[in-house]
């Protein structure tokens, strides 16, 4: 079934969307965004406001919507259903706006279940399977996880003796619009405080036992396992 809205409206649900809503969530523990991050979203609206929306789907669907950014999610099934820059698909509109509206965002949740609620049962059904193969690749345990084996990796090069050891002269560290000195000790300091946040956000996910910062290689793996069946049940509709 071929699901058709007006422009007008698709319009009004995603252009005056709030970016800065859309990114926040108390509850998930995000990595700063760096100045290409930031470049990266200002150069993909500036695309679509002057109509080159195959560069800008791109640029949403490769580069910011992968690294969990939930408006890119959003504008990526926008641009499905209306057909902007890509083949119009409803069904595949409707993933990219389940996937969008994990955090809860209200906006997202109203497009997404204003979408669903058109479906049929087939297109319901054709819509889980292009949401789970997203989820399983996109959604916020998995780049959380991903985030702990990088964090977990990094606090490895202390054990062993890396460029970055404990009497390393100080590291700079740069934040947006300062200038900060950070000592090795504080470094990683920080490397783990961010570490258990994101183990903290996977196990609440989850709802099982805290897990901290020394966990071992096959513990991960076990993590990673409960994740991966997590995320094989639809839970949004």
């Amino acid at each position: 079934m071929k699901i058709k809205f007006t422009v007008v409206i698709a319009i009004a649900l995603s252009i005056h969307l709030s970016v800065a809503l859309a990114q926040s969530s108390a509850s998930v523990p995000r990595a700063p965004l760096d100045a290409r991050t930031f470049k990266t979203q200002a150069k993909v609206e500036e695309l679509f406001e002057r109509r080159e929306y195959a560069r800008a789907h791109f640029i949403y669907r490769n580069e910011l919507a992968v690294i969990g950014d939930k408006y890119a999610q959003y504008m990526v099934g926008f641009m499905y259903l209306t057909g902007k820059g890509v083949q119009e698909d409803a069904v595949m509109a409707s993933a990219w706006y389940r996937l969008a509206a994990e955090r809860q965002a209200p906006e997202f949740v109203a497009a997404r279940n204003r979408l669903m609620n058109a479906f049929d049962a087939a297109d319901a059904g054709r819509s889980d399977q292009a949401y789970l193969g997203l989820r399983l690749q996109y959604s916020d345990l998995v780049l959380s996880l991903e985030q702990v084996r990088k964090g977990l990796a990094k606090l490895n090069e202390r054990k062993t003796g890396s460029r970055l050891s404990v009497r390393s002269r100080p590291i700079v560290i740069i934040v947006p619009r300062h200038d900060n000195f950070m000592s090795g000790d504080d470094y990683f300091r920080q490397i783990r405080r961010r570490l258990q946040s994101q183990l903290d956000f996977i196990t609440d996910r989850l709802d099982i036992d805290r897990v901290d910062t020394d966990l071992r290689e096959d513990e991960l793996s076990v993590l990673q396992q409960r994740v991966m069946q997590y995320l094989q049940t639809v839970d949004d509709r």
